[in-house]
């Protein structure tokens, strides 16, 4: 049974990524213009990109741990919520781009677990991105 947890987290880890460097390619294929600021959550997307092996790994190695468990799904939100954030950046750095797929209210609902409050995404965006204006 041990191994099948890690494999299901390595099969849910690498179509992940999978889907993720597709979404990435076609992000920055619209940008003609990249901003500091699109740069810099670049990077930070990147970083959690790189945790996901990590913590792969982890809940192979303690597969009756919660940590690594809670670890993992975090990691993939704030992966998603951070790709919602670089596509507003790029948007707002290339005027005449179109949004990207995922950019549409119905599809981030299902995102980010049917929240009725206020998009997650905008709203983090309007608190975090400004910081990194030009």
């Amino acid at each position: 049974m041990e191994d099948a947890t890690v494999f299901i987290a390595y099969v849910v880890s690498f179509s992940q990524i999978y889907l993720v460097w597709k979404n990435h390619h076609d992000l920055f294929e619209k940008a003609e213009v990249v901003s500091q600021r699109t740069f810099v959550l670049n990077g930070i997307w990147l970083f959690f990109c790189t945790l996901v092996p990590f913590n792969t790994r982890w809940i192979g190695e303690a597969p009756d741990s919660l940590l690594p468990e809670l670890l993992y799904v975090l990691d993939l939100a704030l992966w998603s919520v951070l790709f919602q954030i670089m596509d507003f950046s790029v948007l707002k750095d290339n005027p005449a781009a179109r949004p990207d797929s995922t950019n549409q209210k119905h599809f981030r609902f299902l995102l980010y677990g049917g929240c009725s409050g206020p998009d997650p995404a905008k709203t983090l965006h309007d608190r975090y991105v400004h910081f990194y204006d030009d």
